[in-house]
């Protein structure tokens, strides 16, 4: 059993970690943190840990002999002092992104675990979805096997093989609703803006599916909201993210095509994937995390989802309370990871040098925009070198 603490109550850790948690038939939650007092009363009334301490000062969460690991959900200026916190005491930790602000503090992270040899786990979740972990092998089968459809077009004889056929180029769409940040995820003091505090997601995500080397940055719009960025990778391959807090979640947020040696990868929230060029089309629909709809419309997929939240909307209406209809994006999935890595003394499912590799992408992004060019990859800089 490892013993888990929570820092950070608020909608998300409430939305995700607690229940995670809670259900893990592996994790004790033993103490509960957060500045107000009140809020952690509720929540050990709501999910049912009443037995847990409440304490409203973080650095008594590390003094604790009972406590193995901690999960702290906080503004992101706080993450830092936290992992400082966490090698001090030699608690491991698993931090939500990104897991520093800057370069520098990356730097110190860095050193701060090798010093101490904890375990640190930074909460970049989708590759764990079931959905994207279908697509990433989907196109590591065409990479090694590309089969193609029968009926595609023909090659004109002596039309050459051209490197940019050997590239897989990414595009991922975000329609985000402004109405879902808190003026602390804006301030460059404590939040940094989306670039840093979301897109930070989608670095990873790239990195880890197209698995080459990014060698540029290009980004344009907003640092602290809507915006456009594209990573070129060594090979030619290319990520496009396009960021929009301009939408509504009256339509799903997330969507992610790959394409890739004749063929196509679709994601369509969490929820359905699809792949195109390989003969036949082949589709999959995957349940979602939490589905307070599933006796209603027990179907999956991404039509499935359309309906549900189109339900949902109606009563909410009635009811005045929203239905959750959550995709599952691979939270639950990290939490095993990390807790069997604490608990069977195996690497961090996502340490430290991928948290340093998404800041680092992340500012460069925030330097392109500021400056209107693009702007390299430092190879020294990606793969820093930190004497303990």
């Amino acid at each position: 059993m490892v013993r888990v603490a929570i820092i950070g109550c608020g909608a998300f850790a409430e939305s995700q970690h607690i229940p995670n948690c809670v259900a893990h038939p592996d994790v004790e939650v033993v103490a509960l943190c957060d500045l107000r007092r009140e809020r952690l009363e509720e929540v050990a009334r709501r999910f049912g840990l009443e037995r847990a301490s409440l304490v409203t000062d973080s650095a008594e969460v590390f003094r604790r002999s009972d406590v193995d690991a901690v999960l702290a959900a906080t503004d992101h200026s706080a993450h830092l002092p936290l992992i400082a916190e966490a090698a001090r005491s030699g608690k491991h930790l698993l931090i939500e992104k990104p897991m520093t602000m800057t370069q520098e503090e990356s730097l110190q992270a860095l050193r701060l675990v090798k010093q101490s040899g904890i375990k640190l786990c930074v909460d970049y979740n989708r590759p764990f979805s079931p959905s994207m972990r279908a697509i990433k092998e989907a196109l590591e089968e065409h990479r090694t096997d590309p089969v193609t459809s029968p009926w595609r077009s023909r090659r004109v004889s002596g039309f050459p093989t051209l490197p940019e056929e050997r590239a897989t180029n990414l595009v991922i769409t975000i329609n985000d609703e402004i109405d879902s940040y808190r003026p602390q995820h804006l301030d460059p003091t404590r939040g940094g803006g989306q670039i840093l505090g979301e897109s930070c997601h989608w670095f990873d995500l790239a990195c880890w599916l197209i698995d080459r080397r990014p060698v540029r940055v290009l980004a344009s719009g907003s640092t602290r909201l809507s915006h456009s960025v594209t990573l070129d990778f060594e090979d030619g391959s290319m990520a496009t993210l396009f960021f929009s807090v301009c939408g509504t979640f009256d339509y799903p947020k997330e969507r992610y095509e790959l394409t890739s040696g004749g063929a196509l990868f679709l994601n369509e929230f969490f929820v359905e994937t699809a792949v195109y060029g390989r003969g036949e089309a082949v589709r999959k629909t995957y349940p979602m995390q939490f589905d307070d709809l599933r006796a209603e419309v027990p179907e999956e997929g991404f039509t499935a989802y359309l309906a549900k939240r189109a339900l949902a909307e109606r009563r909410f209406l009635e009811t005045g309370k929203m239905p959750v209809l959550a995709p599952d994006k691979g939270h639950r999935a990290l939490l095993d990871a990390f807790i069997r890595a604490v608990r069977d003394d195996l690497p961090s499912p996502v340490d430290e040098r991928r948290g340093a590799r998404a800041t680092y992408l992340a500012g460069l992004a925030i330097q392109s925009i500021r400056t209107g060019m693009p702007v390299p990859v430092c190879r020294e800089a990606l793969d820093a070198f930190v004497q303990p």
